[in-house]
């Protein structure tokens, strides 16, 4: 799956503490730690301030992936994203402040619009359907050309559903309680959608 990883040594591995992000994290850290490479990973985490889960959910998840894989984690770049602020502007530059600085390559865990048989609006870019380019400029994201339904699958061959996936939180609900997901929003609605649960 890391077959088109950019050579670098320092980097940047953008967690919100979501199904996508905290998958993609444990696989490399695992690809990093199987095949002995001298790699050291940084997570970015960009915490929403109307919906601040991120840091709450990506801490454990981190924590979790190094149990399992005897990986270590460098110390996070966190941020915060004002409620008045652009979040696709403020990660741009975030990321290229980054990556001029601190970080060889930054990796995302972005991944496609479902592809079929889900018809929700309200989501991200429905255009985001296709086959597109893994690597865009610095930022690799190796699952691009996947949609959550094809992760789920990836989850339950690494026995990570009942682990890595009860861990994480998709739910963009404004609310400062965090126990449970809405099943209301797009994205819990994916979610449901891809992994049958919450």
């Amino acid at each position: 799956m890391f077959e088109n990883l950019p050579n670098a040594k320092k980097i940047g591995i953008k967690m919100s503490g979501g199904v996508d992000s905290s998958l993609v994290s444990y696989l490399l850290a695992k690809h990093i730690i199987d095949n002995n490479l001298d790699i050291k990973l940084y997570p970015i985490i960009i915490v929403e301030m109307l919906s601040p889960f991120q840091v709450l959910f990506a801490l454990p998840v981190i924590k979790f992936i190094e149990q399992q894989t005897g990986f270590v984690f460098e110390t996070p770049f966190q941020f915060e994203c004002a409620v008045d602020e652009n979040k696709t502007e403020k990660m741009r530059s975030i990321e290229n402040n980054l990556l001029q600085k601190d970080l060889d390559i930054i990796v995302a865990g972005t991944t496609q619009h479902p592809k079929s048989g889900f018809y929700e609006t309200g989501g991200p870019d429905e255009s985001r359907v296709g086959d597109f380019a893994e690597i865009w400029d610095r930022i690799y994201i190796p699952f691009i050309n996947k949609d959550k339904k094809e992760l789920a699958e990836i989850y339950r061959k690494n026995n990570l559903t009942d682990t890595l996936f009860p861990l994480t939180r998709s739910c963009v609900e404004v609310t400062n309680n965090f126990d449970k997901h809405c099943g209301e929003c797009w994205w819990c609605k994916e979610r449901l959608w891809a992994f049958g649960k919450l």
